[in-house]
């Protein structure tokens, strides 16, 4: 009758209303996040960009994975705020535009465990409650050498572990006053020689299946240099792993020549500063 379609449209609009009322706390809360990451990262100006960059990385991975929809969420906060510590270690030791000394280098280390401490103080919704343990878990090794608290294999959150891939990897192929980005097969040889022993192997496999086109994407995520989307558009189809091989081999078809001639000139090119 009327009246039980009235209930049931109001009923109705009520779910619609609290569900756009949800979508746009969502949005606002991403939003928040976003903004305080890249405050932060605009503090140090030699890493610009890096907390965003992981998090990508590590979404492309965790995607890979096969990990649901709330995993992502939770891994795209603790990847935003990730280094959120670093708001503790003195901007002449952050800021350093040499190689920093041993002594430095402890102090640096404090980020992970500052990074811990600052989010556990924050109220998160229950599905991100483990963003704190996640975040504050990217320097642990899977072989128990890590840090801060030494964890070892399963007790470090998987989150913690793929965020562990996704940072060295940026570390690696960012530029810096003392060091230039380290060569791609050299990368590639860093992850496999210390998987298992500070990457899960797992996590590595998959990181190696990132499509090239996503790579090159985040790679120049934080630079004003303009990408060719329909050049880049030919790396598509080919992944991390692929590129490789193609490298390594000394036969090469036409098309494999012209991925890896794509890939390198944005791999190597040098950059305008802002």
């Amino acid at each position: 009758n009327e009246e039980l379609l009235d209930a049931i449209s109001a009923i109705a609009a009520a779910a619609i209303e609290n569900a756009l009322l949800y979508d746009d706390q969502k949005k606002s809360f991403t939003s928040f996040i976003e903004t305080l990451s890249t405050t932060l990262d605009a503090r140090d100006y030699i890493t610009a960009g890096h907390s965003r960059r992981v998090t990508l990385y590590a979404l492309e991975i965790a995607r890979l994975m096969k990990l649901d929809s709330a995993q992502l969420e939770v891994l795209q906060v603790a990847g935003l705020l990730h280094d959120i510590g670093k708001i503790g270690i003195p901007e002449v030791i952050l800021l350093k535009d040499r190689k920093l000394t041993e002594d430095e280098y402890e102090i640096i280390k404090r980020h992970a465990n500052l990074t811990k401490s600052i989010l556990k103080r924050i109220y998160f919704l229950k599905k991100f409650r483990d963003v704190p343990e996640i975040a504050g878990s990217h320097h642990e090794k899977v072989d128990g050498t890590g840090y801060p608290e030494k964890l070892r294999g399963d007790d470090i959150p998987l989150g913690g572990k793929i965020l562990a891939v996704a940072d060295a990897f940026d570390a690696l192929t960012s530029r810096r006053p003392y060091q230039d980005r380290v060569e791609l097969d050299k990368v590639v040889e860093i992850l496999e020689k210390d998987t298992g022993t500070t990457f899960e192997p797992y996590v590595v496999y998959n990181f190696k299946f990132i499509s090239l086109y996503r790579l090159i994407q985040i790679l120049e995520f934080g630079h004003i240099e303009d990408v060719d989307k329909k050049e880049l558009s030919a790396l598509e189809d080919y992944t991390l792993a692929d590129m490789v091989n193609i490298r390594t081999n000394s036969i090469k078809s036409p098309k494999d020549l012209n991925v890896e001639n794509i890939f390198m000139r944005y791999y190597l090119r040098q950059y305008r500063n802002k």
